[in-house]
C-alpha cells in the first residue's frame, strides 16, 4: 500500500509524519525524541525496540548533601522526551538530574551537557538550588541491555543566593 496522498513530502490527511503512518502510509519510524508517540513505541517516545523504557528501574542512588550522607535515599527514574532523569529523596531534600537518553560514557559538564537541582521541602514554599556547575560522568551505558550507570556532583544555588553542594553522587539503572 501507498500513502493516499503519494509521498508528496507534506505531511497531510491522516498521517502521523511526514507520508508516514495513518490508515493508508506505512508506519513512521520511532525518533525517541519527536514529542510523538509513533514507530514501535510504547509511549511517546519511550518503550519498544528503539527507544528507552517508559518506566525505569533505580537500582541505586546515593549522594553527600553539604557533607551529610542522603538517609536511605529512595531512587526514582522517569523516561521524557528523550531524556532521562534520575532522582534521590530522603527526608525533605530531593536531588535529580537530567541528561539525553541516548548518552555515551563520558564525562559532562552541569549545567551544559545535563541538568541538576536540589529542592528542600522542608519549608514552604520549598527551596529550589539549581545547578550552576558540576560533572556528570557516566561510567557504563549498555543501550542493548538498557542499563546506565555513573557518578554526579552539583553546585547549586538558590534564587534567594544560598548556596548547597552535592558530592559523591552516584547512581544505576535499568529501562
Amino acid at each position: 500500500e501507498t500513502c493516499w496522498t503519494g509521498f508528496d513530502g507534506i505531511q497531510n490527511g491522516d498521517e502521523e509524519g511526514v507520508d508516514c503512518g495513518g490508515t493508508e502510509c506505512l508506519p513512521c519510524p520511532a525518533t525517541c525524541d519527536d514529542q510523538m508517540m509513533n514507530g514501535q513505541e510504547e509511549g511517546v517516545d519511550c518503550g519498544g525496540p528503539d527507544c528507552v523504557a517508559c518506566n525505569p528501574n533505580v537500582l541505586e542512588f546515593s549522594a553527600t548533601i553539604d557533607g551529610e550522607p542522603m538517609e536511605g535515599p529512595i531512587g526514582n527514574g522517569t523516561i521524557l522526551l528523550g531524556s532521562i532523569n534520575v532522582t534521590g529523596n530522603s527526608g525533605d531534600l530531593t536531588v535529580s538530574i537530567t541528561f539525553a537518553a541516548n548518552i555515551d560514557p563520558g564525562s559532562y559538564s552541569i549545567p551544559v551537557t545535563a541538568s541538576g537541582f536540589v529542592s528542600d521541602n522542608s519549608v514552604s514554599p520549598p527551596i529550589l538550588f539549581i545547578g550552576q556547575s558540576g560533572d556528570l560522568i557516566i561510567l557504563t551505558h549498555d543501550k542493548a541491555n538498557k542499563t546506565i550507570s555513573g557518578t554526579f556532583t552539583i553546585n547549586g544555588l538558590s534564587d534567594t543566593g544560598d548556596a548547597i553542594e552535592v558530592s559523591n553522587g552516584s547512581f544505576s539503572m535499568s529501562y
